[in-house]
């Protein structure tokens, strides 16, 4: 679970799950702002994931109905399965 940069206080499940959608991540416990890691951060990966299965479609011509109903069950199970990998930090570090 993440632990927050400034207090060292491990974050819920339901706390991490809930802030993996702001970019900048407010701490329950002491109220500081914490970010994620750039290598961690897993929006661009999905987004690209999305995009190979509609190439799924093209390829190899499986119905579209049957790649977006496995598209939704991957980002679903991404979606509840990320927030225990979060890294936190104190500020904000470049992307390179």
């Amino acid at each position: 679970m993440p632990i927050c940069s400034h207090c060292k206080h491990e974050w819920t499940y339901k706390q991490a799950l809930k802030s993996s959608f702001r970019i900048t991540k407010k701490c329950p416990y002491c109220g500081e702002n914490n970010y994620e890691d750039n290598k961690q951060q897993g929006g661009l990966f999905a987004i690209l994931s999305v995009v190979a299965f509609m190439l799924l479609n093209i390829l190899f011509d499986i119905p579209l109905s049957w790649v977006i109903t496995i598209a939704i069950i991957y980002l679903t199970a991404f979606i509840f399965i990320r927030p225990p990998f979060i890294k936190l930090h104190s500020e904000q570090r470049p992307y390179w």
